[in-house]
């Protein structure tokens, strides 16, 4: 299953968001300040330890919207730092604290912040949220994006990073289903043979590699391959502009997966289900045949500008 989840940031975006915080003095002194009714939790905590814990812990929080597993060894400049300002006199006499004083802690400082903790209603409520948003675009880095913001504005601390890649997965998986579910009912048997045509090949080369290649220059022969494109492919463009408004597909989506049917080898693409075949197809189709107009247009004015020179 590790190896199936998707991959939406890379190695060091990843230790930027979810990597324990490296405080300057100046953060150090606004995060690790308690105000006085957290200042009146944490003396309510029985041992030095503890009290430390606490403060180290909703400092991180307040920065990061996460709680972190990890040792006053590892944390030594900001302990250090907080015994200076809050404790000067007393001396750790141990390094670690239970599970249980860790767990009451962490409730404490949500209480404290207003913030849901608990793993199941933080997913269930970010599954909704990606119901909706998945309709505007199904881009993984936009839904993560979109996860960190509905995270912050509802107060909820955030999931880790595996747990985000399986709730865009899933997301992404329900929209796929929707999309084919309804291709079936709006496809006929001839249209689903105009697609799969265009994951076959001509001579040497897939037709789908045919559409995908752009004009070198504004040579009468390059700009009269284009106006061919048009022709040939002209099926395909009617079933696109036919068939996707009745998948309740937005733009933004169509330019998605018209970039993941141009950025993907055809042999990556043909492995893929009969449906997201389809989809892909149909809307780079969609969005080819804007470009190829676009081409003949600058080509166009390309022309009259000479003519008039």
């Amino acid at each position: 299953m590790r190896n199936r989840r998707l991959k939406i940031l890379s190695k060091s975006e990843i230790n930027e968001l979810y990597d324990l915080p490296q405080f300057t003095p100046d953060e150090k002194n606004k995060y690790f300040t308690l105000t006085k009714e957290e200042n009146k939790v944490m003396q309510e905590r029985r041992t030095l330890t503890s009290r430390i814990h606490f403060i180290l812990q909703i400092g991180y929080f307040k920065a990061t919207s996460q709680f972190f597993n990890c040792t006053f060894d590892e944390t030594k400049k900001d302990v250090s730092f907080i015994l200076q300002k809050y404790f000067d006199k007393e001396k750790l006499s141990s390094k670690t604290v239970s599970q249980k004083t860790c767990h009451i802690n962490q409730k404490s400082i949500a209480k404290l912040l207003g913030y849901e903790i608990d793993k199941q209603i933080v997913k269930q409520k970010i599954r909704g949220m990606l119901k909706t948003k998945i309709l505007i675009c199904g881009d993984p880095i936009y839904l993560f994006h979109e996860i960190l913001r509905f995270t912050e504005q509802n107060k909820m601390s955030l999931p880790s990073y595996s747990s985000i890649q399986d709730l865009i997965g899933a997301s992404i998986i329900y929209e796929e289903k929707r999309l084919g579910e309804s291709l079936k009912k709006n496809l006929c048997h001839q249209d689903w043979g105009i697609i799969k045509n265009m994951l076959l090949k001509n001579g040497n080369e897939y037709f789908l590699s045919e559409l995908k290649k752009d004009p070198k220059s504004f040579k009468q022969k390059h700009i009269k391959a284009e106006i061919k494109k048009l022709i040939d492919y002209e099926m395909l463009y009617k079933l696109a502009k036919y068939s996707l408004p009745k998948l309740d597909v937005t733009n933004q989506n169509i330019y998605y997966y018209a970039s993941l049917a141009e950025h993907y080898p055809i042999s990556n693409l043909k492995k893929l289900s009969t449906t997201k075949q389809a989809i892909y197809v149909l809307c780079y189709a969609h969005s080819r045949n804007e470009k190829i107009n676009d081409n003949l247009m600058i080509s166009f004015i390309h022309y009259l500008e000479k003519f008039k020179s």
